[in-house]
């Protein structure tokens, strides 16, 4: 209720609605103050019961006078007699002596009466010094009534021992109010000295037990503000930065009390010789008639609290300035990791070291590191958070990744269950055109992303399912790697002035690279695994592992390192997993080949027994030559043969099917060393069934069907067979003269070159 719009209020809500917030509120409104009147009751009732003493005393007050009246106009009489008498001066002395004790009495018991509000007063300013020197003249104002020789006049105001039993608590009273200020989460140095000053004072310890104390305050209020807390609900990062403030502040606090920048025993020893040079105690309260401090004896009048107090050694100030550090240290491990362990953003890590350098230290923060010993300027963050911050950033690195991974695989699970894994459609989408082939405007045809050219995509082979898939892998990589380097680097003027050390930010680029490769390397044997690696899902996998490295910068960004010897990454790592993408998507193109050439195989099977009817439907026509050649006489002797013009139409018909079998597939897109070994098993297949034929009598007396042969041989190896490739080329020459052997050498001689060039013209 306390937060409410009032703008927004009537924006929002009906009539009826703000009715109710207004009665909420008076509620509320009634609940404060009665919540008010009961913290004034608690905190005044010692006044209240001073009250009722001042009351009672004021009636004993009364007779008090009325009785010192009748004792003055007795003394009269006395005096009277005595001056009749002729007694002496002695007398007269001794009986002005009995009046002022009466009248020192009073007046004390007075003073009693006004330190209660007093000291509260002084406790609500954060006084305390002050208010633990009204409370030690207090103690000494009943010890003196009730020791001294003020007996016999004390005995007739009982007031006075109940007044020290209001008195008497606020012992504990200050010193919690010391310990409970010494524990504020902000609190001024100015402030800390007088607390020390008061338990000082009220203690009678020494300086370096005091100091001890102070360390134990600040160490649970620094285990406080990292803990939860129910009522007051904080943001972790507000947490840590604000225990981050408490340690740096602490440290100035003790160096600033204790030590002070001259070496003097700092604002606590000032407030020590400050007593000793301020007027007696009694100068703190204020009379309406300064003539009844007249009545007060001596020893009450110009008394002084006195504290012996001792600057701390240089060398114990340092074991003290070592201890705060090491427990610090062990309390932040203990309590700063749970709490880290909340965190998962690297944004916010990044946010928290941005905030965390912006904080000022102190003025003379080296000299306060030289004082304490320290071997080096104290960094707060480094020293104790830094190391915790970067675990948690490789711990989100891991999460991260593995939240990736399985974002992925979840991609590509739907990838092979959709009607993509068919390798019709992969032709399809080849070949249909769509009007988002073509940039839409000057900027998506500028931009550098692959993934946005959808007609790149189309000629690479990619679905729109294997860039989606890696798309949504390289989006999720962006937002990791653009945190980290966040991190790492910043780019903000405290940044610049106060990033990480070099040695950090490469111990975590170097974990995110053996992250990421780890990642990716699971990622493959997710692949491998299960039913995604089977036949039919093969050419998916095998373009999507070749799209991931072609398609995803972020993947090569995070499996960069920083190269020290130049300004240039460091992309080993990153061509070892392009390595290991590229052998893993040949893995599956060699699944994809396996499959197909058995396919291929199967159907070629029916057509490879001989028979000549067979035979005779395979033979395409053959091209006829006429010869013309003189005779002796000069006579032009013309004679024709027939020569084969063209494979056999088996042959054609299965280099067909292959072909349009590897077109639905878009064959562009398969690697060069598949396509390679597809031509030499097909080949080896072809060279097979023509060492079958080969082997049968049938043809082998058949010179027609051996020179077709031969014709079919000769032109596989002119245009399926590498030059590189011995076995098949020794192998191809084998048939062909084997085939060749079949043949009449004078007709093989007179055809020879039609041959040569039908199979070139081919």
């Amino acid at each position: 209720l306390l937060e409410l719009n009032p703008d927004r209020l009537f924006q929002q809500h009906t009539v009826p609605e703000i009715e109710q917030v207004s009665r909420n509120l008076q509620n509320e409104i009634e609940k404060k103050k009665e919540d008010l009147r009961t913290m004034v009751g608690e905190r005044y009732r010692d006044l209240l019961k001073a009250a009722d003493t001042i009351n009672d005393m004021k009636i004993t007050a009364n007779l008090v006078v009325q009785r010192i009246e009748g004792i003055l106009e007795h003394s009269g009489k006395v005096t009277e007699n005595f001056r009749r008498k002729n007694v002496g001066d002695s007398d007269r002395n001794q009986r002005i002596l009995v009046r002022n004790k009466y009248y020192g009495v009073v007046v004390q018991i007075h003073i009693l009466t006004l330190l209660p509000e007093m000291i509260w007063t002084h406790l609500h300013r954060d006084e305390y010094f002050l208010a633990a020197q009204l409370f030690a003249f207090s103690r000494h104002i009943s010890t003196d009534l009730q020791l001294n020789d003020n007996n016999s006049v004390v005995k007739y105001f009982p007031v006075t021992k109940r007044q020290w039993t209001v008195l008497r608590p606020f012992l504990e009273i200050i010193r919690d109010h010391c310990y409970a200020t010494l524990g504020r989460e902000q609190l001024p140095a100015s402030v800390a000295s007088k607390c020390l000053a008061s338990l000082l004072l009220l203690e009678s310890s020494n300086v370096e037990s005091l100091l001890s104390v102070f360390i134990e305050l600040r160490i649970k209020s620094f285990l406080n503000i990292l803990a939860e807390d129910e009522d007051k609900p904080r943001k972790v990062k507000d947490k840590i930065l604000a225990s981050m403030r408490l340690v740096t502040e602490s440290c100035d606090i003790l160096f600033k009390c204790f030590v002070g920048k001259d070496g003097n025993g700092g604002l606590l020893m000032e407030e020590i010789e400050d007593l000793v040079r301020r007027e007696p105690t009694i100068s703190l309260i204020k009379f309406d008639n300064p003539e009844v401090l007249r009545a007060l004896p001596g020893i009450i009048a110009q008394f002084k609290p006195q504290v012996d107090a001792k600057s701390i050694p240089a060398d114990s100030l340092a074991g003290y300035a070592t201890t705060w550090i090491e427990r610090l240290s062990l309390a932040s491990s203990a309590s700063l990791k749970p709490l880290i362990d909340l965190i998962s953003s690297v944004k916010v890590i990044h946010d928290i070291k941005r905030q965390a350098m912006a904080i000022q230290k102190p003025d003379d923060w080296d000299i306060v590191c030289q004082k304490f010993f320290f071997t080096e300027e104290l960094e707060v963050y480094e020293y104790f958070y830094h190391n915790l911050l970067n675990e948690r950033v490789k711990r989100i690195i891991e999460t991260s990744w593995d939240a990736t991974l399985e974002a992925i695989q979840g991609d590509v699970e739907k990838l092979v269950q959709a009607e993509e894994k068919s390798s019709g459609n992969i032709r399809k989408m080849v070949w249909t055109e769509e009007a988002s082939d073509i940039p839409q405007s000057l900027q998506q045809a500028m931009s550098q992303d692959q993934k946005t050219h959808r007609l790149l995509m189309k000629t690479r082979g990619y679905s729109p399912g294997i860039v989606g898939v890696c798309e949504n892998l390289d989006k999720r990589l962006e937002l990791l790697f653009n945190d980290l380097s966040n991190y790492v680097s910043g780019e903000s003027d405290v940044d610049k002035r106060q990033r990480l050390p070099v040695e950090i930010t490469d111990t975590l680029r170097e974990f995110l690279v053996q992250c990421s490769s780890k990642r990716i390397l699971k990622f493959v044997k997710f692949l491998r695994s299960g039913g995604l690696g089977s036949q039919s899902n093969s050419i998916i996998l095998a373009k999507l592992l070749q799209a991931i490295g072609e398609l995803c910068p972020y993947l090569k960004n995070c499996l960069s390192k920083r190269n020290p010897q130049s300004e240039e990454d460091d992309l080993e790592k990153w061509m070892q997993i392009c390595r290991r993408l590229e052998d893993e998507s040949l893995h599956f193109w060699t699944i994809w080949l396996t499959s197909f050439l058995k396919e291929t195989q199967t159907k070629s099977s029916s057509a490879t027994v001989p028979n000549l009817s067979a035979i005779l439907q395979e033979f395409p026509s053959w091209e006829t030559v006429t010869l013309e050649e003189k005779n002796e006489q000069d006579v032009v002797l013309k004679s024709s043969i027939r020569v084969p013009s063209q494979p056999s139409f088996s042959l054609q018909q299965k280099l067909f099917n292959l072909c349009r079998d590897l077109n639905q597939v878009a064959p562009h897109t398969i690697p060069r060393s598949i396509l390679n070994r597809l031509v030499e098993s097909t080949v080896e297949q072809f060279f097979d069934f023509y060492q079958q034929q080969r082997e049968n009598e049938m043809i082998q007396t058949n010179q027609n069907i051996c020179l077709q042969y031969y014709f079919d041989v000769k032109f596989l190896s002119l245009v399926l067979v590498a030059r590189e490739n011995k076995s098949l080329t020794e192998k191809g020459q084998a048939l062909i003269q084997a085939f060749k052997s079949h043949v009449d050498p004078f007709d093989f001689e007179m055809s020879y070159d039609y041959i040569n060039a039908n199979v070139k013209k081919t």
